[in-house]
């Protein structure tokens, strides 16, 4: 798999299903509103749908900030209002098609909480 660079990764890149391949989590991260994640849906136009323990739904954006951290971060703000976190991506990998191996793509993102997700992509 090659790892895309930071300033490569787009909204694009982000939508779709993703299952949870495995999950760090932090003391810090009590009451976390993605605690237990198992699937998260990012749909085009920057909702989300989140399958835990329940359904959360919520807006997700792609942030840039360069002049910061190179790394891009996604932020996440419930429907509800009633929850937001932000989530560093600290790596997107692919398998070029010209390799001819199926393997879906796979994005690392941590959060401020110190939980920390590898996701797989399985759905576009």
């Amino acid at each position: 798999m090659i790892s895309l660079k930071f300033d490569e990764i787009t909204p694009g890149h982000i939508s779709g299903k993703w299952k949870v391949v495995s999950y760090r989590s932090s003391s810090r991260a009590e009451n976390f509103f993605l605690e237990g994640l198992k699937e998260i849906t990012f749909l085009p136009d920057l909702n989300f749908i989140a399958a835990s323990s329940g359904i959360v739904t919520g807006k997700w954006q792609l942030e840039q900030h360069k002049e910061i951290i190179a790394n891009p971060v996604l932020s996440f703000e419930l429907l509800t209002g009633s929850a937001s976190d932000r989530a560093m991506i600290t790596r997107y990998a692919y398998m070029p098609k010209e390799y001819e191996i199926k393997k879906n793509d796979e994005m690392i993102i941590y959060f401020s909480n110190g939980s920390e997700y590898v996701l797989e992509k399985i759905q576009a």
